[in-house]
């Protein structure tokens, strides 16, 4: 099988990086190809999108105003435009990895479960419903437990983030 093991960051180290070094040993040890995805390569060769960064500029500013205040839109609705339309774009380079590396299988690391890439954790649920590919979601860290400057436990700052979940998950 192609698998891709996928966050916003490889190559450093994180523990998750640590981890998705083991697991990609471990994976081609049983005969599988395996690619990294991430925003950051750091050292390593894999497939990067440059979206996924996690200090991408455009995701920074999603978070400040999804958890701290909502200061750079004029409406919850253009905040919630600006999210999709973001994970529409990371969606578009997800769907052009998967064909061109003939993925079978995605790995996201904590791309669902931390909610700091709100775009990246919608392009990856569009992009496996769209093309009908098998996920494994490996979560390290969550929402409580975060210790990282660089991803920080983080708790709505309005009922615009209420809204907007419940938007992105029907």
């Amino acid at each position: 099988m192609n698998i891709a093991l996928c966050h916003f960051r490889v190559g450093e180290t994180d523990g998750v990086s640590l981890e998705m070094e083991k697991w990609k040993k471990v994976l081609e040890d049983m005969g599988h190809n395996v690619f990294l995805l991430a925003g950051s390569l750091g050292e390593q060769e894999g497939i990067e999108i440059d979206e996924l960064h996690y200090r991408h500029p455009l995701n920074d500013k999603l978070v400040l105003n999804a958890y701290e205040r909502l200061q750079d839109y004029e409406t919850e609705e253009q905040f919630r435009r600006e999210v999709f339309a973001y994970a529409a774009k990371i969606e578009e380079s997800l769907i052009r990895a998967i064909d061109r590396y003939e993925l079978d299988v995605l790995v996201p690391n904590n791309i669902w479960s931390l909610g700091w890439g709100l775009s990246a954790g919608a392009a990856f649920a569009a992009a496996v419903r769209k093309r009908r590919i098998k996920a494994v979601a490996h979560h390290h860290d969550f929402t409580g437990n975060a210790q990282s400057t660089a991803i920080r436990p983080m708790k709505p700052s309005s009922n615009c983030w209420t809204r907007f979940s419940r938007r992105a998950t029907a």
